[in-house]
């Protein structure tokens, strides 16, 4: 019988792709190893970091409805190597005042 520890703690690498994925919640804590989430081509409009595993090195958020790095920003990942987030509704000024060296 498994564990939920061991099930969770297995995976390294999660793809959910085009799933009609809405939230990434605080239950994605629960994968302790996960390096790399691709939650491509789904329904997200905000992710909150506190919600992202530290270990997280790829996030890849590609073909969502992100308007905002605000909170992607707050508190990062802090081994975060890359972050895909093309063909969103990030559109303005403002979320360049993100992609800098203080934030990341």
């Amino acid at each position: 019988m498994l564990k939920d520890t061991f099930f969770y703690s297995y995976f390294r690498s999660l793809h959910v792709v085009d799933k009609e994925v809405r939230l990434v919640d605080k239950d994605l804590l629960k994968f302790r190893n996960l390096e790399e989430l691709v939650l491509s081509a789904n329904q997200i409009q905000k992710v909150d970091a506190v919600n992202l595993p530290p270990t997280l090195k790829v996030l890849e958020l590609y073909g969502n409805s992100v308007a905002s790095m605000a909170c992607l920003c707050a508190h990062p990942p802090p081994g975060l190597q890359h972050l895909g987030l093309g063909h969103n509704k990030l559109l303005g000024p403002l979320q360049s005042h993100y992609v800098t060296r203080e934030h990341w």
